[in-house]
């Protein structure tokens, strides 16, 4: 996100949200009778893209025809995965284990820290996708050290 820029506060407005949220779905998305297909995000590798066409945000498409370009408007949906897979196999490695396996984390008082190391030697061996699990623990490490003392 250095080069990008993403703008999504106008949307945020309470009544605007009430709005949308009172328009049936059948108005808001296209191709709602398709299968929906889930990804799991915990696969190793490329992930599969989740459709090839827009089949959201329609009335904010409809509503905007007269003044955003149509290739601009009916372009595709052009998704950004952080690279945190990699990340915790390679640079931050060592970050990872000295948040959450050194002796000083405090997430070993609620979680096993030999179930930490599998997970993290599981993820780092390139035998499963345990990103979103590692992120977790991490967090949690985090939000021990604010809010947690130790008795």
């Amino acid at each position: 996100m250095a080069n990008g820029l993403e703008e999504r506060f106008p949307f945020l407005d309470n009544d605007l949200v009430d709005f949308a949220q009172l328009i049936p779905v059948r108005h808001k998305l296209g191709n709602f009778k398709e299968e929906v297909i889930r990804i799991n995000e915990n696969t190793v590798g490329e992930k599969k893209k989740y459709r090839e066409y827009n089949d959201g945000k329609n009335v904010l498409r409809k509503a905007m025809a007269d003044y955003i370009p149509a290739d601009i408007l009916n372009r595709r949906k052009q998704g950004f995965s952080a690279p945190d897979e990699n990340w915790y196999r390679e640079e931050n490695n060592a970050f990872v284990r000295e948040l959450i396996l050194s002796s000083k984390a405090r997430i070993h008082n609620f979680i096993d820290k030999k179930y930490i190391t599998k997970i993290i030697e599981s993820h780092t061996g390139g035998k499963a996708n345990k990103r979103l699990l590692i992120w977790s623990f991490m967090v949690f490490e985090e939000w021990l050290k604010l809010h947690y003392n130790e008795k």
